[in-house]
């Protein structure tokens, strides 16, 4: 995979934004015939096209992109692919591998993780950008708790989001009330950010600042 991201780097006018790289996701359901073959799901896909299937037996995969400038417009370079759901099921055919470190984690948890990973092999902090399924607490939590040498986090998260979306900013300092889950949550001294606010200085979002809990306000 390294070989491949080398090469892309050298011959691609890969697109950087403040020496951080623009990369893109998202998920893809791939149906699949074999009915014996290992980690098939039943997958649900709502598609403007009558001939897809709703539901359907097969695998989801999350795949990343980098940007690039290629005659004269922007294009998706694929650089890794992983398989997300039916995964599971895999990784119980292997009797030596913690089953129980992977258990509880998400769709959006394992995009996170592999760009985290793309990040952190090729040692170059990289923005991202994804779709409002992706707006989560644990997505934005996953890519702050990754830092550089700096305190920086390798992975700067955009998502798409409505214009009541809110989040807060660390402050250190923490109320004794929490969330049971995800205790950053109930985080309020921090400054408070609307998106709609960040949208009228985008500039904002590219200053080194990184949202580490989300709700719908």
């Amino acid at each position: 995979m390294l070989q491949w991201m080398r090469w892309c780097q050298q011959s691609f006018d890969l697109v950087y934004v403040q020496e951080r790289l623009v990369c893109i996701g998202d998920g893809i359901k791939v149906p699949k015939e074999a009915k014996r073959q290992p980690g098939l799901k039943w997958m649900h896909h709502s598609s403007q096209n009558n001939n897809k299937p709703n539901r359907f037996i097969g695998q989801h995969f999350g795949c990343i992109a980098f940007v690039a400038f290629c005659e004269n417009q922007y294009r998706a370079i694929l650089q890794a692919a992983q398989l997300h759901e039916g995964v599971d099921a895999i990784r119980q055919l292997n009797a030596n591998e913690n089953h129980a470190l992977h258990e509880k984690e998400s769709v959006v948890v394992r995009m996170l993780s592999l760009i985290v990973i793309v990040a952190m092999r090729r040692a170059q902090p990289m923005y991202t950008c994804l779709d409002a399924y992706f707006a989560t607490a644990p997505a934005f939590l996953y890519a702050a708790s990754y830092l550089m040498d700096d305190g920086k986090p390798w992975v700067h998260l955009i998502t798409k989001a409505k214009s009541n979306y809110v989040a807060y900013l660390i402050d250190g300092q923490k109320k004794k009330r929490h969330s049971s889950s995800f205790p950053c949550l109930s985080i309020k001294t921090g400054l408070k950010l609307r998106r709609i606010r960040c949208i009228q200085s985008a500039l904002y979002i590219f200053i080194g600042k990184t949202f580490v809990g989300a709700r719908w306000g």
